[in-house]
């Protein structure tokens, strides 16, 4: 199913932007949202070839469903939360939601209170991405592990700017249906153990991309301080159906891992840019399979 071919984005700088045709029903949903005094809580819309709303961002979603002023269309396909305190009602909400398949929270937060099961049921959700990026004024922000464990259904899995607890790094293991595992520019506490990677077994791709530099409790907005995971897992190089490996621009990294990188036989994609390789690990003439270095 094509979607996203027409998108309705409102900004109250640059006016109304429609792309493609005039989409009635991104229209109402952004003008009953106005006439209610939210209009800063909507932020783009997107439309499938037959006018039907596929895609939402909205900012502060809890204020939204608390004050009973939003009904999700049922075409809904992709969602987008910024800047929004998870709370139960919105969890509620999200898994009423029955043709989701990709779900992104930006800039929020959530208790481990919160009972997080009723996401199960959304079987179509194949993807999450989690960012806590506030650019140059960006914190430490741990992962909250409690609800990653509930998205069981997942495929693709993406965290940007976010700290990475033992705890995390467990929850995040236990997405054994995980094919894909991106980390972009995130940090992780000191001695993790990542064995439980392994356990990843369907996974095709994993990509470390970057490290964080916003490390401290307090803004920096000079940054530079950097929390990496200093060695690659050793679990990685386990798992056999492993196609796409991604390991590029990280500090004080240990590389004795890429030792058995012969391992992975599948392997079609390895990038392994901006790290301090000063020689072409000897297992690389094993990947018979490989097509891009």
């Amino acid at each position: 199913m094509k979607i996203l071919l027409k998108k309705f984005v409102f900004s109250s700088v640059v006016g109304l932007v429609l792309t493609a045709h005039f989409s009635e029903d991104c229209y109402k949903f952004r003008d009953d949202l106005i006439e209610k005094n939210f209009k800063s809580n909507f932020i783009g819309c997107s439309i499938n070839e037959k006018g039907s709303i596929v895609a939402l961002n909205i900012s502060n979603l809890t204020e939204l469903i608390q004050n009973n002023v939003l009904t999700f269309p049922s075409s809904l396909m992709e969602l987008t939360v910024e800047d929004s305190n998870i709370e139960q009602s919105v969890v509620d909400e999200i898994s009423k939601l029955s043709n989701l398949e990709k779900l992104s929270l930006i800039r929020t937060t959530s208790n481990k209170s919160l009972d997080f099961k009723p996401i199960k049921k959304l079987s179509k959700l194949s993807s999450l991405y989690i960012s806590g990026s506030y650019g140059n004024y960006t914190v430490k922000q741990y992962v909250n592990p409690t609800y990653l464990r509930y998205f069981t259904n997942i495929k693709n899995f993406e965290a940007n700017e976010y700290i990475f607890s033992q705890e995390a790094i467990y929850a995040v293991s236990s997405l054994t249906n995980l094919e894909e595992l991106t980390f972009n520019k995130c940090g992780f506490d000191e001695d993790l153990d990542t064995d439980s990677f392994g356990d990843l077994t369907k996974l095709k791709a994993f990509n470390m991309v970057g490290t964080t530099q916003y490390c401290k409790d307090v803004i920096d907005v000079y940054g530079r301080n950097f929390c990496p995971l200093d060695e690659i897992p050793e679990s990685i190089f386990t798992i056999e159906g492993l196609k796409k490996l991604i390991y590029n621009d990280q500090k004080e990294l240990d590389i004795n891992a890429l030792e058995d990188i012969g391992e992975l036989t599948q392997l079609e994609y390895l990038d392994l840019a901006n790290i301090d390789l000063k020689e072409i690990p000897s297992g690389i003439k094993q990947l018979k399979k490989l097509k891009y270095l």
